[in-house]
């Protein structure tokens, strides 16, 4: 979570291994089983706000912002690529969780009262969303746990 000016190489090698690339290998492996889904398949990428380029925050987010941007297009792309199948690919923000990386941000940005949402309410509002998810209703775009759009 540093500044721009010092992030690595590395790190964005890293970082975009992880949160582009894998995600998307992942998607292209269960590709031919989400085919065959009954009803309309779904992607559900977990992302972060930190990947907002029009709502980017006024935080440091090292090579980690720019990995969640590529896998927010990504996200996009595979939604538009895939309209005549009835794919659903939606970028999900899980929320800025309790957990040891949510944590772990808080350390680092010196924000003392730590991630503020539980991990409880955060999964119940993953599943509320991906089970209302359609093309129409979030399809191809970059949604918060909360059901919120947020800017790409």
């Amino acid at each position: 979570m540093s500044p721009a000016v010092t992030t690595t190489a590395e790190d964005l090698r890293s970082a975009f291994e992880v949160n582009t690339i894998s995600p998307l290998l992942v998607f292209q492996a269960f590709w031919p089983l989400l085919q065959k889904a009954r009803a309309a398949p779904k992607l559900i990428m977990i992302t972060s706000s930190v990947g907002s380029i029009g709502g980017q925050e006024p935080i440091p987010g090292g090579a980690y912002g720019p990995s969640r941007a590529a896998g927010n297009w990504l996200t996009r792309a595979i939604h538009i690529q895939h309209e005549a199948d009835g794919l659903v690919a939606v970028a999900l923000h899980p929320g800025w969780v309790q957990t040891r990386a949510g944590e772990f941000v808080a350390k680092e940005w010196n924000y003392a009262p730590g991630a503020p949402e539980t991990v409880e309410n955060s999964v119940k509002g993953i599943l509320e969303v991906v089970d209302g998810a359609t093309r129409e209703k979030a399809g191809g775009k970059f949604i918060t746990y909360t059901g919120q759009e947020l800017p790409w």
